[in-house]
């Protein structure tokens, strides 16, 4: 209980995805991460392993993010694909998803100043009370 009270509201989080894993499900928590094929990053990581010189560095890389990363906790509640994609803009770019609410707020507060111009404008009254008239 106390661990989901001091959880930050934003669901997207680097984890081993342990569903959706070959091995130990760091490759596939990284993909979910940035939002990527898995695949991809499976063929980029074989790639990297068949360099010379690579194979010890990503045997324990993958080693120590398989110990480090947590492993990815049942999910309590489902998201919306909008609500995970704002998630995932916030959790890499703050200030990029700040600088875009702050433009849909002032968008919105444009559109309703301009529904607040016609609702109170003279032409909208005598609409009014045309159509009071004919029914």
């Amino acid at each position: 209980m106390t661990d989901e009270l001091n959880r930050s509201p934003n669901p997207h989080r680097l984890h081993r995805d342990t569903r959706n894993r070959w091995i130990g499900g760091v490759v596939s928590g990284v993909a979910n991460y940035f939002n990527v094929d898995p695949t991809i990053l499976r063929v980029a990581a074989i790639v990297l392993f068949l360099f010379p010189g690579t194979s010890g560095f990503m045997i324990i890389g993958y080693i120590i993010a398989w110990i480090v990363i947590p492993e990815r906790p049942v999910e309590v509640r489902a998201t919306s694909p909008e609500e995970d994609t704002f998630w995932r803009g916030v959790s890499r770019r703050p200030d990029v998803t700040f600088s875009n609410l702050r433009y849909t707020f002032r968008d919105l507060e444009e559109r309703l100043r301009s529904v607040e111009r016609v609702v109170t404008s003279e032409e909208w009254r005598l609409r009014r009370e045309f159509r009071d008239l004919e029914r």
